[in-house]
């Protein structure tokens, strides 16, 4: 798993999805909703932390990061802008929340129905943790967040930070940590079960 990559899109896909249902046997007893899985129209790729590609207008740019991002930051990005520097303003303003570079392997991706992953817009952790948040608390059927995914965003994975409010690069080590595992010790016992019959 920890060599997968957003670009094996289908790969990626039944990896995360193995993720949750091993992820689900090791809290015992809760199980993976196949049904609810199933309801869902479409499922794709999450980047947790994913780069802006658009060039934001003045309300997004306000609404992007409002604790750290001012007014008086605007003129300063809009020349970045002109420039094709806002990445790199971006990334120098928000620090760990903006990393420097794109992470497209399995420790920056989760599972989510497409829905919701295009309602996410490429905003900041933050912003994304909030409305899962939402997502799990009002919205049955097609908006169903899978339970490692939610355990990402609430940063209940084991040894993530859950006082931070951007994904780490320790918080990756951590996930990729527990996808292997979980993983290995749930194909491990469903391989014992097969051999025993």
């Amino acid at each position: 798993l920890k060599e997968v990559y957003y670009e094996d899109s289908i790969l990626a896909r039944d990896g995360l999805l193995l993720y949750n249902v091993a992820f689900c046997w090791s809290r015992w007893p809760q199980k993976y909703d196949f049904r609810k899985h199933r309801e869902v129209d479409g499922w794709s790729l999450e980047h947790i932390v994913a780069r802006n590609e658009k060039k934001l207008s003045e309300e997004e740019f306000l609404k992007f990061a409002p604790r750290v991002l001012k007014e008086e930051h605007w003129q300063e990005y809009k020349t970045a802008c002109d420039e094709n520097k806002q990445d790199e303003f971006l990334s120098k303003m928000l620090k760990e929340s903006y990393p420097s570079e794109d992470d497209h392997s399995i420790q920056n991706l989760a599972l989510l129905p497409k829905n919701v992953n295009s309602s996410l817009n490429n905003a900041l952790f933050e912003c994304k943790r909030m409305k899962i948040r939402d997502y799990c608390a009002d919205s049955p059927g097609a908006y169903w967040i899978p339970p490692a995914t939610q355990a990402v965003f609430f940063k209940t994975i084991p040894g993530t930070d859950m006082s931070g409010h951007f994904w780490s690069s320790e918080d990756r080590q951590q996930y990729v940590k527990s996808m292997e595992k979980i993983t290995t010790a749930f194909v491990t016992e469903v391989k014992k079960a097969v051999d025993h019959e």
